[in-house]
């Protein structure tokens, strides 16, 4: 039931792209079933792509992207448990923008560390790494732990790093999780992409809050 109610509110937002943090498959105390595919199929969703951050003791959970879009080019990668309190991860796809075929961009599904500043930056720095390899316009989605607050977030250290934004980030009244009043959960993009209609739903379905916004994109084909 409580599946349902996130179809429900994923569904009512239409979107091309959904980014999904602590989503399960097979975990003893979520019934045993593949979490993301009960989305996907919930939602319409053609394609889906799940990384595995935890598996063990009847556990397993991690990020995901499901999607309208062909997902390719897929990775998975868990944090370097060194500095968190946690298995850690995040997802990164490329997909093809619709109308505009020749552009491919990557998108990501992120959850990092609750516990510590200094074990996100470390995570931060592992997906800089990975993203600039890859070398393709991002849009970053996730529960990154982080307000956008001093330069040395973790949040702020993926903008500058990456040479990305986000709406209104000092904004304050964008709350993602009621129960502490912060701003947790992002999206990040490349310059060439423009945020429109941002937006937290209020409809809480878990401890955090939804994010979406239109996007668009000003890189020509050729």
């Amino acid at each position: 039931s409580n599946l349902d109610e996130i179809a429900r509110l994923i569904n009512g937002q239409e979107p091309d792209i959904t980014s999904l943090q602590e989503i399960d498959r097979h975990s003893f105390w979520n019934g045993r079933f593949d979490h993301v595919d009960y989305l996907a199929e919930q939602g319409g969703f053609q394609y889906s792509f799940f990384g595995e951050h935890v598996q063990s003791m009847g556990l397993s959970y991690g990020t995901a992207v499901v999607a309208r879009l062909d997902l390719q080019q897929t990775r998975s990668i868990i944090f370097d448990s060194e500095y968190s309190a946690g298995e850690k991860g995040f997802v990164v796809s490329s997909v093809r923008w619709p109308g505009k075929e020749c552009v491919e961009v990557d998108v990501v599904s992120a959850h990092l560390d609750f516990s510590s500043e200094q074990s996100r930056r470390e995570q931060a720095a592992e997906m800089i790494e990975v993203l600039r390899k890859r070398g393709r316009p991002v849009i970053l989605m996730g529960d990154l732990n982080s307000g956008w607050g001093h330069e040395n977030t973790a949040v702020r250290r993926l903008a500058a790093e990456l040479d990305l934004h986000s709406y209104e980030p000092q904004d304050r009244s964008l709350i993602t999780i009621p129960k502490f009043k912060r701003r947790l959960d992002w999206i990040l993009v490349s310059p060439e992409i423009e945020i429109r209609n941002y937006r937290v739903l209020e409809h809480q379905v878990s401890d955090h809050l939804g994010v979406v916004s239109d996007l668009v994109i000003n890189r020509a084909c050729g």
